[in-house]
């Protein structure tokens, strides 16, 4: 049986609680006591939801299904506190059921106050040989301070004024479990200033950052890191470990065309502040043809 409903509109609020949690786990390990508490609920959605899961049969509920299709479906996220919405007016969604398992999209442009902020494409593939599923979130010209719009939990996306494309990866095996999450990013020309570690935010004319997250390492391994900031070009690999809140951070990477006199806007002035001071007082001309940069910051 195939089924299409159009003009569905999905809305969900989320309440106060949802921004005054005091779970410090990193983001993976909540997500996954997320999935295991619906795994373990006996309500009449997981009920369902293993039913899809299983290949068509006819003798179940939802056996007959094969495919669902949501077109010009509206969804809005709506935060009580500041009334911010976040909405995704006309998107698509489908559910397709096959005897190899089950896919699931969604696609759409979400919007904050009427302002176009990405493009989403969505993807989930469940194995049913396998009993696992692969995620995949797709998204383009994402500014995360448009995203925060006036959400006082999220003023820390503020700093981050720059256009990003790319996408998230990652696996949820039989015991609801993610062992890891890949990601990468590409940035555009704007303006970042991460933890307000610099006095005036950084000016990026483009980056791009590939990586893996390793939940039982609680580690991010960025297999590639690379920024232009004007002339000057920063290649290299980094590790950040340990609370996700003040992280350990280790970079090796080869710089190029690095001006001395910009070297007090790419330094953060906190981390090695007495080199950086005689730096500043006692350098302010010529260029770095050639350079490494190494960064070794324990938590």
């Amino acid at each position: 049986t195939d089924v299409e409903i159009t003009g569905l509109s999905i809305n969900y609020t989320l309440g106060p609680d949802v921004w005054k949690s005091t779970d410090k786990r990193p983001v993976i390990d909540r997500f996954e006591a997320l999935l295991a508490n619906f795994k373990n609920s006996d309500s009449l959605l997981f009920e369902m939801a293993q039913q899809l899961l299983s290949p068509p049969e006819s003798s179940v509920t939802a056996g007959y299904l094969r495919q669902i299709a949501l077109p010009e479906t509206t969804i809005t996220l709506t935060d009580q506190l500041s009334g911010q919405k976040w909405k995704i007016p006309t998107g698509y969604l489908d559910l397709r059921r096959t005897d190899a398992g089950l896919s699931v999209s969604l696609s759409g442009d979400i919007t904050v106050a009427a302002t176009h902020i990405m493009p989403i494409d969505f993807f989930l593939l469940f194995d049913n040989r396998k009993k696992q599923a692969v995620t995949i979130l797709k998204f383009s010209d994402l500014r995360p301070s448009a995203l925060a719009g006036k959400v006082k939990a999220l003023s820390g996306l503020a700093t981050l004024n720059i256009p990003a494309s790319g996408n998230i990866k990652f696996t949820i095996d039989h015991n609801f479990d993610i062992p890891v999450m890949a990601f990468s990013l590409a940035l555009g020309k704007g303006s970042i200033n991460p933890y307000n570690i610099y006095s005036k935010p950084l000016k990026v004319t483009a980056a791009a950052l590939d990586g893996h997250i390793l939940r039982k390492r609680n580690s991010i391994v960025l297999d590639k890191i690379s920024f232009q900031l004007g002339q000057t070009f920063i290649r290299g690999t980094g590790l950040l470990y340990g609370a996700i809140d003040r992280p350990g951070i280790a970079i090796k990477a080869n710089i190029t065309n690095l001006p001395f006199v910009n070297l007090k806007s790419y330094w953060p002035g906190e981390f090695g502040s007495g080199a950086y001071q005689w730096i500043t007082r006692n350098i302010d001309a010529g260029i770095v043809p050639k350079g490494t940069l190494s960064v070794d910051i324990t938590p």
